[in-house]
């Protein structure tokens, strides 16, 4: 099977379009879930040598998602690799070159598209997926701002795992000038509601908010430049990630009134508020801003001295 004639059978059985959401490659082809935005297949054009075959030029695969006990058995298959750029006991690269068998391709491909679906226990209990581990540039360019959620609960083991991606956020000189509140009660973030336009957060089952504190921050001598927010920003990012790595969505929020939060909620008085992250599992039809994917020219934003 090549590649054509795989994207014709992904569009002829599962009815889905890829996207190509990275400038850098064009090409790459990913393949979701309509509802929860996973990936099933991700299919692009790499050198053979990232494969560790001792051979020039160029090959054709698509990564798929596997039963972790099946992963060792089907490396020794012909056509059948180590997952490039993911993480490689959830997931195999298959070469697109005639060398794996098209019945067996199918085969994965099924698997893949029933690992990474909703299940109907999350549906209805809207608890977490199996763990997705990708590389970090992967999940980088994967994570999306979320702006549509459904109500439900999150476990309170994600809600420690992002909390916890806060926590070992870099700071400067590990001063930690930063706090973060957990809007879970329904008391709570109704006070937090009032303060912000951004209704499409309230099912959101928890909103966190995050605070820097200058007077805690290592301030640079020579300008006096205060590294609080930047420490703040940096926590912030670490949860939004790892929000993403667990299967939810969320996005960074600085459209609400801080001193009318901080009067809601005096232990904030002494904090500058540099974000809300609502959390939750996204909707069906979530998808990403049209602006997700631009870019400027790298040349614009990058310089080598």
């Amino acid at each position: 099977m090549n590649k054509s004639e795989l994207q014709k059978h992904i569009a002829e059985v599962y009815s889905t379009a890829p996207d190509f959401p990275w400038e850098s490659t064009p090409d790459a082809a990913v393949y979701r879930h309509e509802n929860n935005r996973k990936w099933f297949a991700l299919v692009m054009t790499i050198p053979k040598t990232r494969l560790g075959i001792r051979s020039d030029g160029m090959v054709d695969i698509v990564n798929l998602k596997c039963d972790p006990l099946l992963v060792g058995s089907l490396r020794s298959e012909p056509g059948v690799f180590p997952a490039y750029h993911m993480n490689k006991d959830k997931w195999i690269s298959v070469a697109l070159d005639g060398s794996a068998d098209d019945e067996q391709i199918k085969m994965l491909l099924d698997m893949s598209f029933e690992l990474t679906a909703v299940t109907i226990q999350r549906k209805q209990k809207i608890i977490s997926q199996e763990d997705e581990r990708m590389d970090f540039l992967t999940l980088a360019k994967d994570r999306y701002s979320a702006r549509k959620f459904v109500s439900g609960e999150i476990p309170q083991e994600d809600i420690d795992k992002i909390i916890e991606a806060g926590l070992c956020a870099p700071t400067a000189v590990n001063y930690q000038p930063f706090k973060i509140w957990a809007f879970e009660s329904t008391e709570a973030k109704a006070k937090l509601l009032s303060c912000t336009k951004m209704k499409f957060i309230e099912p959101a089952p928890v909103i966190f908010a995050i605070g820097s504190k200058a007077d805690l921050a290592w301030v640079r001598p020579y300008d006096q430049k205060n590294f609080a927010d930047i420490d703040a920003s940096i926590v912030t990012t670490q949860m939004m990630l790892a929000i993403h790595d667990l299967g939810y969505g969320s996005t960074w929020i600085g459209h609400f009134d801080a001193d009318a939060l901080k009067k809601l909620f005096p232990e904030m008085e002494d904090y500058e508020l540099i974000a809300l992250l609502p959390v939750g599992v996204m909707a069906e039809d979530c998808k990403p801003s049209e602006r997700h994917t631009v870019s400027k020219p790298k040349d614009e934003l990058v310089t080598v001295l």
